[in-house]
C-alpha cells in the first residue's frame, strides 16, 4: 500500500452536521438503540461537541481540581498505540529487567492505568475499539483482513478532523491498511510497508520497523504550523512474532528476544516523544497497547484464541495537558474509553454525556467524581471460530471477578488469583449465572454482518506468516465445535507447520498436518494446508482429495473452491478448474483471486478473448493492484510478445513490493522468451536477495544457466537439488545433461534415472522425465510421456519439439516438420524448435526453406552452435565452401572443443 493523502470524507448528505453524514447517524442511532434509552444520544452529543470545539477555538478553561488548567486552547493528541506488548513487560508496571525509559519517564509525567483490559486480543479488531469507542460487535471488525470497518462507523480522527484538528496516522503492519478502513477521517494515513531499514530486511512484508515508523512520524511533526492542533496516531509492531530485535538489543536480550524487541520499541517511542511538538505541556500522550502476548501461559505462545489476562489486559498509560504526575489508578477500564475521554477532553470544558458509546470518559474518574467499580468490562476472541471452526470465547470482568464464556465455564478472583489458575466456576453458580446472562445480552448485539472482506491467496498468506491461522470470512454464524482451551495444542501445532511451509519443509509439514487432522477432521486451515503441501510435494492426486474434502467440509467457503480449482488447473483439468471457479464466484462475487484465476483458466482453455476481457476488465476496476497487473502481463502482453511493456508493468510492481516471486519469476519469463538469457539470470540473482530462501527462485536459475551452458550451471544445480523440497526430474536432468558432456557418463546416468523415478507436478517436469527415459534407452516410454503431455497441455511447445526429435532419430521426416511446426508456433523464440524444423525441412529436399530456418535460429539465440554447424553442413552440400568454412569457424568459436565442426574444416581446407 502507498501513503494516502486523504482529504476528509466528502459528505453528499443533503444537510451535513459537524462533519458527520447522517448515513453514519442513521446506523449509530440503529447500532445504539438496544442499549439507550435515547438511541441518538450518542451521535447528538457528537456533533454538539463537534460544533462547541469549532466555536471555542482559542477560548481556554479555568482549571479543574485535579485535572489542571489548559495553557492553549485545544490540546493535541498523540496516541501511540504498543502491539502485542504485555503491561507486565514494562517498567511502569513492575519490570524490573527490562529496558523501557521511555514509558517510565512518560508514567513520571502522568497516569498508569494498571487494569486496562482489551476488547480482543488480535490487531485490527482491538485498534477499531481504540479508534471508535466501540466493541466489535458494534465497529464490525471481527478479525485481522477478513473484515473491514464500514464508513458509516464514526471514527476519533474523523471527529477532530471535523474539528479542524490536523491528523495522520503512521502504522507498522499490514493488518491496519488503510484498506480495511481505519484510514477514515485522517489526511495522511501512512501504510507503506515497503520501506523498512536494514534490520527488518530478514522478515517478509507484513510489517514496517518502529524505526521507520517513528521517522515518518517525526518528518510529519516537522511539517506543521506552531499553532496548528493535532491528532497523531503512531503504531509501533515490534513485540510481535518473529521476535528479532536489532543490535544492540539482539545481544543484551539474547534469551529474551520479545523483551528485546519492547526495549528497542521503547528507544523509538522517545525519538517521538523528545520531538518539540510532542513534548510540550499542551499535548494529551496516551500509550496504550492492543493486546498482551501468552508466552505460554495456558499453554498458548502467542495470542488471539484465548481471552486470560495474558493477552487481554494491557498497558495504558495517559499524560494530559496540565494534569497529575506520577498517579496510579487501580479501577479496571476498556480500551473503549479512549475516545470519550479525548473527545471530553477536548471540548476544554465539563463531562460531555457520551454514554452511547461503549466507553466512559476517565476524566471523571481523575476529577474524584463518583465512579463504580461494578462497571461490566467485555472482550471476545472471534479467531478460534473464523481459523477453525471452534467456539468463540468471550470474557467479562466486573470488579475483581473475571467470567469466561466457554464451553467449560470458568470465573477467577483476579484480586487473589492473577494468573487465573483457580477455576471458581463450580462454587459460585448464581455468580455464573449473572454474569452469563450478562455476556448473552452483550453477545446479542451485531451491527456490522455485512463487514467482512474477501480473503485471497495473498492475504491467508500473510495471516500465516503474522502466525494467525487462514481465517475465511464467510464461514456461517454459528457458535461452532470445540473448545480453544483444550485445542490450544493444535493451533501451536498448525504454527509449526506453517513454518516447515513457508522454509520449505514440505513432506514434514504433511506428516503434522495429518496429526492435527486426527484430532481435529474438519478443520478448514489443516485441510488447506494439506492440499498445500501435498501440491508442492508434486503429488496432485492427493492434493486433489484433500482440497475436494475442504469443498465438502465448507460448502459456504468460496476460498475452499478457489484452491481445490487450482488444484485441477495444476492437474491441466481446465473445464473442472473453470467449473470450481464458477462455484467459488457464485460464493463471493468480489472475490479478486477467483475472477483472475477463471481469466487464466479461459487462456487455457484457448478462449482468450473471453480472458482478455476479463482481465481489462479487472484492470480498470483494481489498476494498482499487483495480482492484476501480473495477471495482465502474464495474459494480454506476453503472448502479444509486447515485452517491452510487460517489463514496464512488471518491474513497476517490483518497485513497491520486490518480495513478489512471481513477479520476478515473470520477469524473467520475459526475459528468457525475447532471448535475453544473461538479463533473465540477472532478474533471478536480485530476486534471490529479497527472497533467498526460495527455492522456485534457485531452479530457475539453475535451469537457465545450464540451457545456457554457463560454466557456474553444475554448482547452481546441485544447490537447487538440495533445497528442493521434493526430487525434480528437470534439475537431475539438466546436471545430467552437463556431466554428460564432461565425459563423466556414470554420474550423468545417475542423475538420468533419478529423474526417471521422479514424481511429475507440472508440464516441465513431465517432460524432463521423458528426457530422462530417452538418455536411459527406454524410448517407448519416452513417447508414451510425451504424447499424454500433448494431450493433457497442447500449448506446452516443448512436448512438440521432444517429439521432432524423436522422429529425428526415427528418420520420420515428415512428422519432423509436423511436430516441429507446432513447436516453433508455440515458442517462436526457441532456437532448437527451428533446428529441428530446419532439419526435417533439410531432409524432405527444401533447402532454402531449411536454410532460413538455420539462420532464424541463429538469430534467436546467437550463442545456440548447433543450428550455426547444420546450417555449414547444408552450405558444404550446396557447394558454397567458403560461407560452410566461415560458418564452421565461428562454431568453433562459440565451442571450440565441437568435434564435429573440426571435422568440416578439415575435410573442406583437405578439398
Amino acid at each position: 500500500m502507498s501513503v494516502h493523502l486523504r482529504q476528509c470524507k466528502v459528505l453528499s448528505d443533503p444537510e451535513p452536521v459537524g462533519g458527520f453524514s447522517m448515513v453514519k447517524v442513521s446506523r449509530l442511532c440503529t447500532a445504539t438503540g438496544a442499549r439507550m434509552q435515547n438511541p441518538c444520544r450518542l451521535v447528538l452529543a457528537m456533533l454538539c461537541l463537534a460544533a462547541l470545539v469549532a466555536c471555542r477555538q482559542g477560548e481556554p478553561e479555568g482549571p479543574s481540581a485535579t485535572v489542571g488548567a489548559f495553557t492553549k486552547g485545544r490540546p493535541s493528541v498523540l496516541l501511540i498505540t504498543l502491539d502485542t506488548t504485555r503491561a507486565d513487560h514494562l517498567e511502569p508496571y513492575g519490570a524490573n529487567d527490562v529496558e523501557t525509559p521511555a514509558l517510565s519517564a512518560l508514567a513520571e509525567r502522568g497516569i498508569v492505568f494498571e487494569h486496562a483490559v482489551a476488547t480482543t486480543p488480535i490487531t485490527g479488531p482491538s485498534h477499531a475499539s481504540l479508534l471508535t469507542g466501540l466493541y466489535p460487535r458494534r465497529h464490525g471488525v471481527r478479525n485481522n483482513l477478513t473484515h473491514h470497518l464500514p464508513e458509516s462507523v464514526p471514527t476519533l480522527a474523523e471527529l477532530l478532523s471535523a474539528a479542524g484538528y490536523r491528523t495522520a496516522a503512521f502504522v507498522s503492519a499490514v493488518v491496519l491498511e488503510g484498506r480495511y478502513g481505519f484510514d477514515q477521517g485522517f489526511e495522511v494515513y501512512d501504510d507503506d510497508l515497503r520501506a523498512t531499514s536494514a534490520i527488518r530486511q530478514t522478515r517478509r512484508i507484513t510489517e514496517r520497523s518502529a524505526e521507520v515508523t517513528a521517522q515518518r512520524a517525526l518528518a510529519w511533526l516537522d511539517g506543521l504550523g506552531d499553532d496548528e492542533p493535532y491528532f497523531l496516531w503512531v503504531h509501533f509492531y515490534d513485540p510481535h512474532l518473529p521476535y528479532s530485535p536489532p543490535s544492540p538489543w539482539a545481544e543484551r536480550f539474547r534469551e529474551r528476544p520479545y523483551d528485546g524487541e519492547i526495549a528497542f520499541m521503547d528507544s523509538q517511542i522517545g525519538r517521538v516523544l523528545q520531538h518539540p511538538r510532542a513534548a510540550g505541556d499542551d499535548v494529551m500522550v496516551a500509550a496504550i497497547g492492543d493486546h498482551g502476548e501468552g508466552l505460554g501461559d495456558h499453554g498458548e505462545k502467542a495470542h488471539g484464541l484465548l481471552v486470560y489476562e495474558s493477552t487481554i489486559r494491557v498497558p495504558w498509560i495517559l499524560k494530559l495537558p496540565g494534569g497529575p504526575s506520577g498517579v496510579r489508578i487501580a479501577t479496571p477500564i476498556s480500551q473503549v474509553d479512549l475516545v470519550p475521554t479525548i473527545a471530553e477532553l477536548v471540548t476544554l470544558g465539563p463531562a460531555t454525556d457520551l454514554e452511547g458509546l461503549e466507553g466512559r470518559s476517565l476524566l471523571p474518574l481523575l476529577r474524584g467524581d463518583d465512579w463504580t467499580t461494578e462497571r461490566l468490562l467485555f472482550a471476545e476472541a472471534e479467531l478460534p471460530f473464523f481459523s477453525y471452526g471452534w467456539v468463540r470465547l468471550r470474557s467479562v470482568r466486573q470488579g475483581t471477578m473475571k467470567y469466561i464464556h466457554a464451553p467449560v465455564t470458568e470465573l477467577y478472583d483476579l484480586d487473589h488469583d492473577p494468573g487465573e489458575s483457580n477455576n471458581l466456576a463450580d462454587g459460585q453458580g448464581s455468580e455464573v449465572q449473572r454474569l452469563a446472562i450478562e455476556i448473552e445480552t452483550w453477545s446479542a448485539i451485531d451491527e456490522y454482518s455485512d463487514s467482512t472482506a474477501p480473503v485471497d491467496a495473498k492475504t491467508a498468506e500473510m495471516l500465516l506468516a503474522l502466525g494467525y491461522g487462514a481465517a475465511d470470512a464467510g464461514r456461517p454464524e454459528g457458535e461452532g465445535h470445540g473448545n480453544p482451551v483444550e485445542l490450544i495444542s493444535v493451533h501451536e501445532e498448525l504454527q509449526e507447520i506453517h513454518r516447515l511451509m513457508f522454509e520449505g519443509q514440505f513432506a514434514e509439514a504433511v506428516d503434522g498436518v495429518r496429526g492435527v487432522l486426527a484430532k481435529d477432521p474438519e478443520n478448514l486451515s489443516a485441510l488447506r494446508d494439506l492440499s498445500r503441501g501435498l501440491l508442492n510435494l508434486g503429488r496432485l492426486d492427493e492434493a486433489a482429495q484433500a482440497a475436494a474434502t475442504a469443498s465438502a467440509v465448507a460448502p459456504w467457503s468460496a476460498q475452499a473452491f478457489q484452491v481445490e480449482a487450482d488444484v485441477e488447473y495444476r492437474r491441466a483439468h481446465y473445464e473442472r478448474a473453470l467449473e470450481l471457479i464458477d462455484q467459488s464466484l457464485e460464493l463471493d462475487a468480489r472475490f479478486l483471486e477467483a475472477r483472475l484465476d477463471r481469466s487464466r483458466y479461459l487462456a487455457a482453455l484457448g478462449r482468450r478473448d473471453e480472458a482478455i476481457r476479463e482481465i481489462e476488465a479487472l484492470l480498470e476496476e483494481s489498476a494498482d493492484n499487483h495480482s492484476v497487473a501480473l495477471r495482465y502481463a502474464e495474459i494480454v502482453e506476453l503472448p502479444a510478445e509486447d515485452f517491452r511493456a510487460a517489463e514496464d508493468r512488471l518491474r513497476t510492481v517490483l518497485s513497491k513490493n520486490p518480495y513478489l516471486v512471481e513477479a520476478w519469476m515473470l520477469l524473467g519469463k520475459v526475459f528468457t522468451t525475447e532471448g535475453r538469457s544473461s538479463e533473465a539470470a540477472a532478474v533471478y540473482r536480485e530476486a534471490l536477495t529479497y527472497r533467498a530462501d526460495n527455492a522456485d527462485l534457485q531452479t530457475r536459475l539453475a535451469l537457465l544457466l545450464a540451457e545456457s551452458a554457463r560454466p557456474e550451471a553444475e554448482p547452481a544445480l546441485r544447490e537447487a537439488i538440495r533445497t528442493s523440497s521434493t526430487s525434480r526430474a528437470d534439475l537431475h536432468v539438466a546436471l545430467g545433461e552437463i556431466l554428460a558432456t564432461r565425459d563423466r557418463g556414470e554420474e550423468a546416468r545417475q542423475q538420468f534415472e533419478i529423474a526417471a523415478r521422479s514424481t511429475t507436478f507440472s508440464a516441465g517436469t513431465r517432460n524432463s522425465r521423458g528426457t530422462a527415459l530417452l538418455r536411459l534407452g527406454r524410448i517407448a516410454e519416452a513417447e508414451g510421456v510425451w504424447r499424454e503431455l500433448i494431450r493433457d497441455h497442447p500449448d506446452y511447445g516443448r512436448a512438440w519439439l521432444n517429439m521432432a526429435s524423436l522422429s529425428i532419430q526415427r528418420g520420420e521426416w515428415a512428422e519432423v516438420e509436423r511436430f516441429a511446426r507446432v513447436a516453433v508456433e508455440r515458442e517462436p523464440r526457441s532456437a532448437a524448435a527451428w533446428n529441428n524444423l530446419a532439419i526435417g525441412l533439410e531432409e524432405l529436399g527444401r533447402s532454402a526453406e531449411a536454410e532460413a530456418a538455420y539462420r532464424y535460429a541463429g538469430e534467436v539465440d546467437p550463442r545456440d552452435y548447433r543450428a550455426l554447424f547444420n546450417l555449414g553442413i547444408l552450405l558444404r552440400k550446396s557447394s558454397r565452401y567458403d560461407e560452410a568454412a566461415e560458418t564452421q569457424q565461428r562454431v568453433l568459436s562459440r565451442n571450440p572443443r565441437h568435434a564435429g565442426a573440426h571435422f568440416e574444416l578439415g575435410a573442406l581446407f583437405a578439398g
